[in-house]
């Protein structure tokens, strides 16, 4: 896949694009070029794949707006990753960038990564409404690491388990104040993904979790039958013999079950 810059999508002929990466990972330019990059995006009427890497470009609530808005023009999306990380994003910001995102209807494969940005529980509860319309979604990326988003983990949850054709979910809450409280709901909103067969779950450097908490999550993960894949990262679980123990004896549960990763 072609790697294109600004000069060279203003000299293509759009309407032959169909797949497009950008990467401007910490080019440190400014929000007007940023806008007019989606701004030519949005004239690749027959665009399907897209991925756009904006790492560290302090792009801000208002124009991450206007760049969903442009790429929603792009109606035949079906595989699309942003890559957010470092970019001044709060809660306002993610919920004009749902307002947008939603439009795209047709999508197959999502990445979203917004680690390091500012997003409490409101932000990722709008951030969930607006992936519970993508009815067609199979593949689902976030990366929310190192924002505070405490009990709006689970808010976002109850939103996109709407989405009941996801075969391969991936989240990431490193460093969010993530408690026993809401990891108990956790496990009972991944049962509601009846074609769950691959799931990973970061969960590093929420020093409020409990390895007991950790092991229930386990043992409630263990009735999605249809697993092939699973991946944990706790980092901070205890050394506790019983506790590995009781892990693996969930594990043994899930009859389907070909791949599994502990990460502590």
């Amino acid at each position: 896949m072609k790697i294109y810059t600004l000069e060279e999508l203003q000299e293509q002929d759009v309407k032959d694009v169909i797949q497009i990466e950008i990467d401007w990972s910490m080019a440190y330019y400014g929000k007007e070029e940023i806008y007019k990059l989606s701004q030519e995006i949005s004239k690749c009427f027959n665009l399907d794949y897209l991925i756009i890497n904006l790492k560290g470009n302090s792009i801000g609530n208002e124009y991450l707006g206007l760049l969903a808005q442009n790429i929603t023009k792009c109606t035949k999306i079906y595989n699309l990753e942003l890559i957010l990380e470092w970019n001044s994003i709060w809660n306002q910001g993610i919920q004009k960038f749902g307002a947008q995102i939603q439009k795209l209807t047709n999508l197959i494969n999502l990445s979203l990564d917004l680690r390091i940005n500012s997003i409490r529980k409101e932000g990722a509860l709008y951030l969930g409404q607006a992936i519970s319309h993508f009815s067609k979604l199979q593949n689902l990326e976030l990366f929310l690491g190192n924002n505070f988003v405490r009990e709006g983990a689970v808010m976002l949850l109850l939103e996109i388990r709407k989405c009941q054709d996801i075969q391969r979910l991936a989240l990431e809450f490193n460093l969010n104040s993530i408690d026993d409280n809401d990891l108990q709901q956790f496990g009972q909103n991944i049962l509601n993904f009846k074609n769950l067969k691959e799931f990973s779950l970061d969960l590093k450097q929420n020093y409020e979790l409990t390895s007991m908490a950790q092991s229930k999550l386990v043992n409630q993960i263990q009735k999605c039958q249809k697993l092939t894949c699973l991946k944990f990262c706790f980092e901070n679980i205890d050394q506790d013999e019983e506790v590995y123990q009781q892990i693996l004896n969930s594990l043994y549960k899930i009859k389907r079950l070909t791949f599994f990763q502990l990460s502590i």
